[in-house]
């Protein structure tokens, strides 16, 4: 209807919980729409097998993942891909991450600015609501695990407005960008890589971190 989400009132979303308090179900499907670090996630024992390895655990068994994560995408890219997605036999659910190549691919003039990310991401919320399929939505990371730098100053607004459309819209917010700032809180801000091992790509602890948020997200205690 062309008015931004900030002004027009939006259908909050229902997630139905089975016994044990999570939202996915035995048998669901859940597609892991993203850039390199959800390919990698993708990977044996990247942080989506993880996910489903915690959802297993918890008693939600035989979760399905279509593992979508392709190279340098950003958030247009992945516009032009969901409908082929969401038409996927089964999908129930689908993650969507996007954000550190709309910023880091300026660099190799694949940029994308705030206003054209904010547009092709709502476009991909309102197609998963036509579909009626259930978001999590994540954060983009941080890129050099450096708070502070000039690219994560310019990214810092595209996390809020993640955030501020899942409030907005009613869906699951997956804070990854938060969780990684803690993190390296945490650790006092060490001058090294603690989740990647180029600055965006995760390690073994980036793995953990993406799933462990994810998890706690969806209401699963991974601990």
């Amino acid at each position: 209807n062309g008015i931004p989400s900030e002004t027009r009132v939006l259908p909050k979303v229902a997630y139905p919980k089975n016994a044990n308090g999570i939202p996915v179900n035995t048998g669901d499907k859940i597609v892991f729409l993203g850039d390199s670090i959800t390919r990698l996630g993708g990977e044996k024992d990247g942080w989506i097998d993880r996910v489903l390895a915690g959802l297993a655990n918890a008693g939600v068994t035989d979760v399905e993942a279509v593992r979508a994560g392709w190279d340098g995408q950003h958030a247009g890219d992945m516009l032009g891909r969901i409908d082929g997605l969401l038409a996927t036999p089964g999908v129930k659910w689908i993650a969507i991450s996007c954000g550190v190549n709309d910023v880091w691919g300026f660099d190799w003039e694949r940029g994308q600015t705030l206003p054209e990310y904010k547009r092709n991401v709502r476009a991909m919320l309102d197609k998963c609501a036509e579909a009626r399929v259930h978001v999590l939505l994540l954060t983009p990371t941080l890129v050099q695990e450096e708070p502070d730098n000039e690219k994560n100053r310019i990214l810092l607004p595209f996390a809020d407005f993640i955030r501020a459309e899942a409030k907005a819209r009613g869906l699951i917010l997956v804070d990854v960008n938060q969780a990684e700032l803690d993190g390296l809180k945490a650790a006092g801000f060490p001058n090294k890589k603690l989740y990647t091992y180029d600055g965006v790509h995760p390690v073994e602890a980036g793995h953990r971190l993406f799933a462990e948020t994810i998890l706690k997200a969806l209401g699963v205690n991974s601990q």
